[in-house]
């Protein structure tokens, strides 16, 4: 038979609320009953429901995380970073996968809202923000991370990839290239829209006219990457690329290799995300690093200050990346 709170108030002498104030620390008692209790509590191995006490203290010192993939490793970098955080204070983490799927993500909101979550991190797929809005009026904070909605009151953490976009194309135009290919995400990221000004914006300081035909749009996938790249350099031809993520930039640098061209005699490659394999090709690969576990960590550290102190103005975090120069530019 489970030992119940009424097994270690008589064992202890006192009353079931005195034991309640002891487990939950939610009022003051000797020192002498609170050990008294104590010894009672480990005699009788007892273990209080956690769903119980999460009820009366309204936590379950439980996050949610949505990410878009499991597989991209700037993502899994992420969620390791919020990990770490919470575990440290005590929290535990169940981590989701959208794949970027709109309804997905609805799906996974609503379970978050069912769970009784202290917190949800996510890095939004959605671009109808009424709708993100509205799903997301439960009762706990969220903190978004690498994509941020607009007109979202919110904490966020995300990169800074305006600047850094805007180094690598200048980069890249000082090296004599003009017809630049840009292989994108989905052109309703807010991350996809800041590479995107960053783009027009060095274009334009070095007087050089932007065309959207150099522009493609896919999924962050290695065959997107591929494909993209190889009607880039077919149709347009371009002379430099710009992928926006590893899996993007591998298959770019393998559909160069597979029509017989070379890095970077043929065309040139700056990708995002920085990944071990990027060094090891040949040539290497020049790199956007994307500092994704820092990422987690700071977007962890933000919900946990909103969970103690939501009534603070909301918090915008931006992290430098920073371009690691290589042989293939």
């Amino acid at each position: 038979m489970a030992v119940t709170i009424k097994d270690v108030a008589k064992l202890a002498g006192v009353s079931t609320a005195t034991v309640s104030y002891v487990i939950n620390s939610t009022n003051h008692v000797s020192e002498e009953t609170r050990q008294r209790v104590t010894r009672a509590v480990e005699k009788l191995e007892y273990r209080p429901s956690a769903l119980a006490r999460s009820l009366r203290v309204q936590r379950t010192r439980t996050i949610g995380l949505i990410i878009p993939r499991l597989d991209n490793q700037f993502f899994t970098e992420a969620a390791h970073g919020i990990e770490d955080v919470l575990r440290n204070n005590h929290y535990s983490l169940v981590i989701s996968e959208s794949e970027d799927s709109p309804l997905t993500e609805k799906k996974l909101i609503q379970v978050f809202n069912s769970l009784l979550v202290d917190g949800l991190v996510m890095a939004p797929c959605r671009h109808r923000q009424s709708e993100l809005r509205e799903l997301l009026r439960g009762n706990y904070p969220t903190v978004f991370f690498d994509r941020r909605p607009t007109r979202f009151e919110s904490d966020a953490v995300v990169l800074d990839n305006y600047s850094a976009t805007r180094k690598a194309i200048t980069y890249l135009i000082e090296r004599g290239h003009s017809r630049i290919g840009m292989v994108l995400g989905p052109n309703w990221f807010s991350t996809t829209r800041d590479r995107m000004r960053a783009y027009k914006r060095a274009l334009r300081d070095a007087g050089i006219e932007f065309d959207s035909a150099l522009v493609r749009n896919g999924d962050y996938g290695v065959e997107a990457g591929s494909e993209l790249s190889g009607d880039l350099i077919k149709r347009a031809g371009v002379t430099a690329l710009f992928p926006a993520s590893a899996n993007m930039t591998l298959g770019a640098f393998i559909k160069i290799r597979e029509m017989g061209l070379s890095v970077p005699r043929d065309v040139a490659i700056i990708g995002c995300d920085d990944n071990a394999w990027a060094s090891a090709t040949d040539p290497a690969i020049t790199m956007l690093y994307q500092p994704a576990a820092d990422m987690g960590r700071k977007a962890a550290e933000l919900l946990l200050k909103r969970i103690e102190s939501p009534a603070d103005g909301y918090e915008t975090v931006y992290l430098p990346p920073e371009m690691r120069i290589r042989s293939s530019v």
